[in-house]
């Protein structure tokens, strides 16, 4: 008896080291900067164009709001390399700090911080994401702070989230789902401002143009590397002529500028995004029974941002990296209600989230050191994440039905209703 007391308060710990060893390893190590092209390098070529009073939009691999490249303007005196180091460091930083904060949110106790340690360690997609420089953990970051913070905190991280990415906009919903107007009228504002400031600037302050060549580009992309719905249609849409050739656009799609879509597929790829969105959120205010509790806020934020990634018309494959918090929820709260199928469920799932269409998918590729004229399996393997992407917001949304679980309301929550005047 002694011994299995002993045994259980030690393997908290030995569970935790061995997933910073992991960790160290194969999101810092193997994915050191090295100077060569990255992600990052479109980011800080932009920053240089307005740090020098120009548009951002000069460099023509910079598509995204203008905030990321004015925000990386301080980077843009340093060298590329050296810059590039500290945005590696500081993205580090960010997951860290929202695993931080999500043990906190969850109760601070063993179990939550194995299974945080875990997800982060293994989880695969967190080391694409560093390894090219994308703003993938300040996304994640965000994604937290929104789920779990209270007040201005709560609306300033959606804002923040939409203003960068668009997609991550989709987090306003939890505070109407909550009925809470204050904060759903704060995190509407600033996003709107945090959107429209930096564009006004590069309309009025900077040389150059004032947007992106083209942005049809929103429409999606069939290209193999984006795993979402809406990419998942314009594959099938684009189906490979008998000789079974692979499209360009399945190829080379993530260069969004040169993607061409008809109007239909246009059309077909919105439609899919639409009708994902209003299902889901149908599905979410069904299931909480038509107001978010207090204390599944967490669990349902996390279920609107496996929605929004489902919906996307563009999903790049280390965007999974945002499905890290909807899952170390899940899998603590099967362990904690004693449900063995649900957190093997969960596990099964996390598989197929990325390590294991990530690992075929390398194979693949690696085996002709391109893609292969193999459309079925492409488009299979690229489907796999997308259908688990709908199956952990079914765990998350399902979650919501117990209301004895979600009855208290916090002191913070019951002075903002109160002052909304609901």
């Amino acid at each position: 008896m002694r011994f299995a007391h002993q045994a259980k308060r030690w393997s908290t710990p030995v569970v935790v080291a061995v997933c910073a060893w992991w960790y160290w390893k194969r999101c810092w190590l193997s994915q050191m900067p090295d100077g060569g092209p990255s992600d990052f390098k479109f980011y800080y070529l932009a920053a240089r164009q307005v740090l020098h009073g120009r548009s951002p939009f000069f460099e023509g691999g910079y598509i995204y709001p203008p905030l990321l490249a004015c925000l990386l303007a301080p980077l843009a005196l340093l060298n590329y390399l050296t810059a590039r180091w500290v945005w590696f460091a500081a993205s580090h930083v960010a997951l860290v700090l929202a695993a931080f904060l999500l043990w906190r949110y969850l109760g601070r106790d063993r179990l939550a911080l194995a299974v945080i340690a875990c997800v982060w360690a293994v989880g695969g997609a967190a080391e694409d994401g560093l390894g090219i420089g994308q703003v993938d953990a300040a996304l994640v970051l965000l994604t937290v702070l929104a789920i779990t913070g209270t007040g201005a905190v709560e609306a300033a991280a959606v804002a923040a989230g939409f203003a960068l990415k668009f997609f991550p906009g989709l987090l306003v919903a939890l505070p109407l789902l909550r009925r809470n107007w204050r904060r759903l009228a704060a995190a509407a504002t600033g996003g709107g401002i945090l959107l429209a400031a930096p564009w006004a600037l590069v309309a009025f302050g900077l040389a150059g143009p004032k947007a992106p060549p083209r942005l049809d580009y929103l429409a999606g992309t069939p290209c193999v590397l984006s795993w979402s719905l809406p990419s998942l249609a314009l594959r099938v849409a684009e189906w490979p002529q008998r000789d079974g050739r692979l499209p360009q656009d399945w190829v080379f799609g993530y260069d969004l500028p040169r993607v061409r879509h008809s109007a239909a597929q246009r059309e077909l790829s919105l439609a899919v995004s639409a009708a994902t969105l209003l299902a889901g959120l149908l599905a979410l205010y069904r299931a909480a029974g038509g107001r978010v509790q207090y204390t599944g806020r967490a669990a349902a934020g996390a279920a609107l941002m496996s929605l929004a990634l489902a919906a996307s018309p563009i999903c790049w494959w280390h965007y999974q990296v945002l499905q890290y918090p909807g899952l170390a929820i899940l899998l603590v709260s099967a362990l904690r209600q004693a449900r063995p199928w649900l957190f093997c469920g969960a596990l099964v799932n996390a598989a197929f989230l990325f390590p294991i269409p990530a690992a075929v998918l390398r194979f693949l590729y690696h085996q002709h050191e391109r893609w292969p004229d193999l459309p079925t399996a492409l488009c299979f393997w690229t489907a796999v994440p997308a259908a688990a992407t709908l199956v952990l917001f079914a765990f998350l949304t399902a979650s919501l039905r117990s209301p004895k679980a979600e009855s208290r309301t916090e002191p913070a929550e019951i002075a903002d209703t109160v002052g909304a005047g609901v």
